[in-house]
């Protein structure tokens, strides 16, 4: 079916929506517990996007986009890029990846590095020639990059990147690749067939394999939550509808069990979730060209809780994973004209979209959030250990933007306070620099009173800075830039 067929059939089968839905103008069809909040068409073609350090890079076949996630149910657009690619076509970067100070795109046979640093001026600033790469992700805080189809690109000098001789998939040879996810800093778990966990801490160029799983098709995107320790991984598929994808393997979400990962070598397939075509008074799509998509969990996610995950034509759909690794589904948002590529939790409660037609949604899930098992002082669930062994890591936290409360970006400032905000891991230090010149270090019990700023650059732009520390040893940190008045 042609694109413009497809358009003209989605809006005549969806405009018989009954009244009874719950809808919004411009919006489509949803569930009870979800609400349409709004549409930012301007991103139409968009695939993939970044949530990180409270804010959310976006890109199409044309741009790079940065959003200021302050007030998530109304995101400021604070920064734009067009993406340079003269003489060739652009292809959007389904799963663009950052560390808040470069953002990674690979465009047919290239690697581009955008410095973020300033979020309101997004530049190229490095580029290497490579085979062409479906997806790339950060690897040791963006120091190094791990292509989809296997290549290594050293980013120690992040305006001088270099290919690395040889892929890491020289290492397992799989059958198919798609994608490949840092699940803890340095272990990386692939989207391909057999899945398998790599540890690139000691040697990025010759990751060691930690675990080989089989799936049971197609693998198109993984997660292991908190940190690679969560008792649950999980995985998505991908396939071509024909004429639908209800009966095809490769078609669906699913759990694995890690528990004793080590010693057995890999994870232990618990469940699987697949849409099959309905009516859409029953929040299904009357047809479908491609089946399961991008997906992320919900930030209270531990052995269990809250998935939501884009399904192309079907929207996104809200599993809840028990605790017992079995999944149901308690929630839809069916779009009008839409084919929903990725979504992403904001907060607890707002999410945004890639649309390949609609370009990004705001979305708000106001049900009963599912809870999975009870987090413990230590913040264990699943394997005692990170993956690799190591006990001594890092604790793993919030966002950045859940534990400080910085002011808004959208008018001058003549002073800042910067505000710990209230969690179970409470802010023990804070550093706040503008410029990148340190300006005020708090700790102890003055956090809690937070640091006021005065004596601000007058009528021009400067970034701030803050790093925190938390009571567990968990550390984050985050810039905004403003306009002094």
């Amino acid at each position: 079916m042609t694109r413009l067929a497809l358009l003209l059939a989605t809006a005549t089968l969806l405009a018989a929506a009954p009244a009874a839905s719950a809808q919004a103008p411009l919006g489509g069809v949803t569930s009870d517990n979800v609400e349409y909040v709004k549409n930012f068409a301007s991103h139409a073609d968009s695939s993939g996007a970044r949530l990180k350090d409270g804010y959310f890079y976006i890109t199409t076949e044309r741009d790079l986009s940065i959003y200021d996630v302050e007030d998530a149910e109304n995101p400021v657009r604070v920064g734009h890029m067009y993406l340079d690619s003269p003489g060739r076509p652009v292809f959007t970067e389904e799963d663009p990846d950052t560390n808040g100070r470069i953002l990674l795109i690979w465009n047919g046979d290239e690697l581009q590095v955008v410095d973020v640093s300033d979020k309101t001026a997004p530049e190229v600033i490095g580029r290497v020639a490579g085979p062409d790469q479906h997806t790339v992700s950060c690897i040791l805080d963006c120091t190094w990059a791990y292509g989809s189809e296997g290549a290594i690109v050293d980013l120690r000098d992040p305006k001088a990147p270099k290919l690395v001789e040889g892929d890491w998939n020289d290492q397992v040879s799989p059958d198919s690749t798609h994608d490949v996810t840092e699940v803890s800093p340095g272990i990386v778990m692939t989207s391909t067939e057999p899945i398998f966990v790599l540890d690139a801490r000691e040697d990025p160029t010759q990751p060691k394999v930690l675990a080989k799983t089989d799936p049971p098709g197609f693998t198109h995107a993984n997660l292991w939550p908190n940190g690679g320790t969560d008792r649950f991984a999980l995985v998505g598929g991908e396939a071509a509808a024909s004429p639908d994808c209800s009966d095809d393997t490769s078609a669906t979400f699913q759990t694995f069990d890690t528990t004793g990962w080590q010693g057995r070598g890999g994870f232990q397939l618990v469940d699987q979730f697949s849409m099959s075509t309905g009516t859409v008074s029953d929040g299904r799509s009357p047809y479908t060209t491609w089946c399961v998509h991008w997906f992320t969990e919900h930030p209270t996610f531990h052995g269990g809780g809250l998935v939501a995950i884009a399904w192309y034509e079907h929207g996104v759909r809200f599993l809840k994973v028990g605790t017992d690794g079995k999944i149901e589904e308690i929630g839809h948002y069916l779009p009008y004209i839409g084919q929903s590529s990725a979504v992403y939790w904001i907060t607890d409660r707002v999410l945004y979209t890639a649309d390949y037609y609609r370009g990004m949604d705001v979305l708000k899930f106001t049900g009963d959030i599912p809870q999975g098992t009870p987090r413990t002082p230590g913040g264990g669930g699943g394997p005692a250990t990170p993956p690799g062994g190591d006990p001594g890591g890092k604790p793993r936290g919030l966002p950045f933007n859940r534990y400080v409360k910085l002011p808004s970006a959208r008018r001058c400032v003549r002073s800042l306070r910067v505000r710990p905000r209230s969690t179970e891991d409470p802010v023990t230090r804070l550093v706040v620099r503008i410029n990148g010149r340190r300006r005020a270090i708090a700790s102890g019990s003055r956090v809690r009173r937070g640091v006021t700023l005065r004596k601000l650059p007058r009528k021009k732009r400067f970034r701030v800075q803050v790093q925190v520390r938390t009571r567990s040893g968990h550390t984050t940190a985050g810039q905004r830039t403003y306009r002094g008045c």
